[in-house]
């Protein structure tokens, strides 16, 4: 049986997330020191979110830039990540706008 990859935060806390990017919600945290098991990852180099379940089992993304590797591994070896969550859409709102009315003039007869 193969060993979860595993990543150690590296910050004071980070926050986990419902998808990966600061544009959506947070749906936890972890501290300095804590491990999450790596399921899966989206993007490349600095940019890229790992999905990860926390000791709690609470899933949730967080970017690589915030943690180390607990263990040594291979970046081919995480999966990439089969689905996003989509993000949450502001419902628009309705705007009023005047509509311009015509002004009559007389003509010169």
């Amino acid at each position: 049986m193969t060993t979860p990859p595993l990543v150690e935060v590296a910050l004071n806390a980070i926050n986990l997330r419902r998808g990966p990017g600061t544009n959506y919600a947070q749906v936890g945290s972890l501290s300095q020191g804590e491990s999450a098991e790596v399921l899966s990852r989206f993007g490349e180099g600095d940019s890229a979110w790992f999905e990860v379940r926390a000791g709690d089992g609470l899933v949730g993304w967080l970017s690589v830039t915030a943690v180390v590797f607990a263990l040594l591994l291979v970046w081919e070896q995480i999966p990439t990540a089969a689905s996003i969550p989509a993000t949450s859409t502001p419902t628009p709102t309705a705007t009023a706008t005047s509509t311009p009315v015509p002004i009559l003039t007389e003509t010169p007869s």
